[in-house]
């Protein structure tokens, strides 16, 4: 895979990064061996063969089902930093067109790997390229919130930071002419949502949301004014605006469908 600067600086800082428990290393280890293209075997070298070491040549046939490999909580996030780093690539955000995408050999890996991304509150697009599935955002705050949950930090700083110069250099007016509208807009939404949150645990189905869900209804309970950006800041590790809208949106309609 051709990728450019930006996309090769963030996963040298990815390869970079030091994973302290064997468990998470197993699964970084995981993702690059299911994943990787061979265009990326070079760029990939040093760290596949740090974990090789480890894994391989000790404990043969180690990694052998990708369902084995999640142990810890951070387990999932490590696997899919490798799989961006064995066949993924980011745009550089400069560019006008915003875009992170993953090619996966095969339609079954890609509803796999789809299915654990959308776990954490992501939803990318799934589309076939060349005999290839592809799996990609093209959202500037769905990239940032990948990127962050692979510890990619630095280069979601990137993309968040040239979103504000952008936002910044527009009309300024058109922002400020909307302010009323928009409090009241936000006033009602967020009564909308405790009462979804309330309802769900009324029904006693609140602890059955998935996690994601889960961290950001009690969250919206216990912080009933702030506003969706400052929400999301509060996270752990903090999403976007559009992450937390796209979470209590998908509460409301369990609770719509769960009430009927």
């Amino acid at each position: 895979m051709k990728t450019n600067s930006f996309s090769k600086q963030t996963k040298d800082a990815l390869c970079a990064l030091i994973v302290k428990q064997s468990c998470c290393r197993r699964a970084l280890y995981g993702g690059l061996l299911l994943y990787r293209l061979p265009s990326e075997s070079d760029a990939l070298a040093p760290l596949s063969a740090r974990l090789e070491s480890e894994f391989v040549k000790k404990e043969k046939n180690m990694v052998t089902n990708a369902d084995e490999l999640f142990v810890c909580d951070s387990c999932k996030r490590l696997f899919l930093r490798g799989a961006f780093l064995a066949c993924g690539s980011v745009s550089d955000p400069k560019n006008s067109r915003y875009q992170l995408e993953l090619v996966l050999p095969d339609a079954e890996s890609a509803v796999f790997l789809c299915g654990m991304i959308e776990e954490f509150g992501l939803f990318p697009t799934l589309t076939q390229r060349a005999n290839k599935a592809i799996l990609y955002f093209r959202d500037n705050e769905n990239i940032t919130d990948f990127l962050n949950l692979i510890g990619a930090s630095q280069a979601s700083y990137t993309f968040v930071n040239i979103k504000i110069k952008r936002e910044f250099g527009n009309d300024a007016n058109r922002i400020s002419n909307c302010d009323i509208a928009n409090i009241s807009r936000s006033v009602g939404a967020a009564q909308e949502q405790l009462d979804a949150i309330e309802g769900l645990r009324r029904l006693d189905k609140l602890d059955k949301l998935s996690p994601p869900l889960r961290e950001t209804a009690v969250l919206r309970e216990q912080h009933r004014d702030l506003t969706l950006l400052e929400l999301a800041a509060i996270h752990d590790p903090p999403i976007t605006k559009s992450g937390v809208n796209h979470r209590l949106a998908r509460i409301i309609k369990i609770y719509q469908k769960e009430s009927q």
